[in-house]
C-alpha cells in the first residue's frame, strides 16, 4: 500500500492474493511471540539467597588441582537449600503419560540458583534427573575440566522441599591458568535479562553485574553472573526486534510500511526509508497553537542503524527533532521526520523533505510549519532545505534572498530561516584555531596559547551580533587585530 498519492513511491506492494504474510517472508513478529516472566516465577529466581562475602563453600574446600583421583560416588555431604511448595510446583508439568516432571528450561536455573549457598565455587550445570517414588535425584556437574559431580536429593518434607547436596569431592578442580566459566543464558532467565536490557544499555548492565559479583567466586573461577559483551549486546538485540515484523531488516520495513495499521513508515525505497506520522503531525499542531514561533533541529548519525553486510554503504540516521514544552518548565525532545538512507547527497535528503511537506499539506496544514530549523554545518543539509522546503534552487540563491531582505529590505515571508548550530560552527572554528596556531617551540607555547584563547573569545563575541551591521563592525576590528603584526595603537 503506498501511503501518499502525491509522491511517487518505490514501497514493494504484498499482492493481493497472499493474505498470510508468513507466504512473502520467513516469520518472526508471529510465531515467536512475547516471552512474559510470571510473577511467582520471577519473585523465586529474585528471592534473596544471601551468602556471606569472603566465604568459600563448601567450608574448609580447597582448591586440588590437578586432580588426583576420579570418585564417581557422591560421598561428600555439602549441605542442603530449600524450595516452598509454590516454587516446586513452578518448575513442574505434566508429561503426556500423566507423569509430573521438571522442566529443563525451569529447574536448572532455579538450582543453579539455591546450590550457591552450599556451593560457591563450582560453575554448575544440569545433566539429568531421576524420578522415584519418594523423591527425585538432580545430577549436575562443574563445567571446569575434570571437576566434580553433584546429586542433589529433593525430598518432600513438612511442606518444604528439601535438596540435599551430595559431590563426589569436598573439593574442588579448577586450573588457575584458565580464565573463569559461566553458563549459557537460557529460558526464563534469558527473558528476564531481556526485559532489563530494553531500558539499559549493554555496557551498563554488565557493568553493573561486574560490581555485584562476589571476589571469592570470581577467584575461584567462577564467572556465574557475569557474562561476555557479546552475550549480552546479542540479549538485546533478541529484546530489541522481539517486535519486528521479521527477521530480515529490509523484509521488516516492507511489511511495516504495508501494515494498515501502521501509518509510521511512509516510503520503503533505495537509498532511503521516510518516517513520519499523523501523531507526529499533531505535536506540530499542538506547538504551532500554543506557540507562533516553532524552531526544529536537524542532524544525522550513523551509531543507531547497522550496515545490511559488510560491503554496503554506512546507513544514516537523519532526524528532526522539537522541544515540547511539559508542565513545570520542562521539556522533552520529540521527533517529527525521520529518514534511514544509505545516500547522503541533496538529492536524497531534498526529496524527504519534500515528501514531508507534500504530507503536511495533504493535511491541511498551512506551510511552513517551521519558523527557523537549525542544522550542523552540512552543504547537503543546508541545500536540501533551501530546495526541498523553501523553493530555491540551492544555498546560494536562499543566500541571496537574506541579503536582499537584510540590506534592501524586501520583504521576506513564507520562507524557513536556516540557521547554523552555534555549537558545531564554533568547535569548527576552535579546531582550526588550534591547528593555525600550534608552537614548534617550547619558548612560543605560552605566547600561542594567549594568542589561541585571544582568537577564540573575540569569535564567541560574533554569536551575539544581532544586526548585519554589528557583523560588519565586528568583522573590521577583528580583521585590523589579526592582521597587524605589532601592538599599536588601533589594535591595543
Amino acid at each position: 500500500m503506498i501511503k501518499d498519492p502525491l509522491l511517487p513511491s518505490s514501497t514493494p506492494i504484498l499482492p493481493e492474493n497472499i493474505v498470510d504474510e508468513s507466504v512473502f517472508v520467513t516469520p518472526c513478529k508471529t510465531t515467536n511471540g512475547k516471552h512474559h516472566v510470571p510473577s511467582p516465577l520471577r519473585n523465586a529466581f529474585y528471592k534473596k539467597t544471601p551468602v556471606k562475602s569472603g566465604i568459600v563453600l563448601p567450608l574448609k574446600t580447597k582448591n586440588q588441582f590437578p586432580k588426583q583421583c576420579d570418585n564417581h560416588d557422591f560421598v561428600c555431604y555439602e549441605g542442603s537449600f530449600k524450595f516452598s511448595f509454590e516454587e516446586w510446583s513452578l518448575m513442574n508439568y505434566i508429561n503426556p503419560k500423566g507423569e509430573t516432571c521438571l522442566d529443563k528450561t525451569k529447574y536448572p536455573i532455579m538450582f543453579r540458583k539455591r546450590i550457591r549457598t552450599v556451593n560457591n565455587t563450582c560453575v554448575v550445570n544440569a545433566e539429568m534427573v531421576r524420578y522415584f517414588k519418594n523423591h527425585c535425584n538432580v545430577y549436575m556437574y562443574c563445567s571446569h575440566e575434570g571437576c566434580k559431580t553433584f546429586r542433589i536429593k529433593v525430598q518432600l518434607t513438612n511442606g518444604t522441599f528439601v535438596a540435599k547436596v551430595y559431590s563426589s569431592s569436598l573439593n574442588y578442580h579448577h586450573n588457575p591458568d584458565d580464565n573463569g566459566l559461566t553458563n549459557h543464558v537460557k529460558g526464563f532467565q534469558r527473558d528476564l535479562n531481556k526485559e532489563a536490557l530494553k531500558k539499559t544499555k549493554a555496557f551498563s548492565f554488565r557493568s553493573d553485574n561486574v560490581d555485584m559479583a562476589s571476589p571469592t567466586q570470581l577467584n575461584c573461577g567462577d564467572l556465574q553472573n557475569i557474562k561476555s559483551d557479546d552475550v549480552i549486546r546479542k540479549i538485546r538485540s533478541e529484546a530489541l526486534t522481539a517486535d519486528d515484523y521479521d527477521k530480515d531488516d529490509f523484509h521488516d520495513i516492507v511489511l511495516m510500511c504495508n501494515d494498515k495499521e501502521n501509518d509510521f513508515v511512509q516510503h520503503v525505497g533505495i537509498p532511503s526509508v521516510h518516517c513520519y506520522s499523523k501523531e507526529q503531525l499533531d505535536i506540530l499542531k499542538k506547538l504551532i497553537k500554543n506557540q507562533k514561533p516553532v524552531t526544529g533541529y536537524l542532524d544525522a548519525t550513523g551509531t543507531l542503524v547497522r550496515k545490511i553486510n559488510n560491503k554496503s554503504k554506512r546507513v544514516l540516521y537523519y532526524v528532526l527533532v522539537v522541544n515540547v514544552p511539559l508542565p513545570r518548565n520542562s521539556s522533552v525532545t520529540c521527533p517529527v521526520v525521520e529518514m534511514i538512507s544509505s545516500a547522503h547527497d541533496i538529492v536524497a535528503i531534498s526529496q524527504w523533505l519534500t515528501a514531508f511537506k507534500a504530507f503536511v499539506l495533504k493535511h491541511k496544514l498551512t506551510w511552513p510549519v517551521f519558523t527557523n530549523i537549525v542544522t550542523d554545518f552540512s552543504y547537503a543539509q543546508m541545500n536540501a532545505l533551501s530546495i526541498g522546503w523553501n523553493g530555491f534552487t540551492s544555498i546560494f540563491d536562499y543566500l541571496n534572498w537574506c541579503y536582499r531582505v537584510l540590506v534592501e529590505n524586501n520583504v521576506g515571508t513564507n520562507v524557513t530561516i536556516i540557521n547554523i548550530c552555534a555549537n558545531h560552527y564554533t568547535k569548527i572554528l576552535v579546531n582550526h584555531v588550534y591547528t593555525y596556531f600550534q608552537s614548534e617551540t617550547n619558548s612560543c607555547k605560552t605566547v600561542d596559547k594567549m594568542k589561541r584563547n585571544d582568537v577564540i573569545d573575540w569569535i564567541c563575541l560574533l554569536f551575539n551580533a544581532e544586526s548585519l551591521e554589528d557583523v560588519e563592525n565586528w568583522f573590521k576590528i577583528f580583521s585590523v587585530i589579526l592582521l597587524s603584526p605589532y601592538r599599536t595603537v588601533e589594535t591595543k
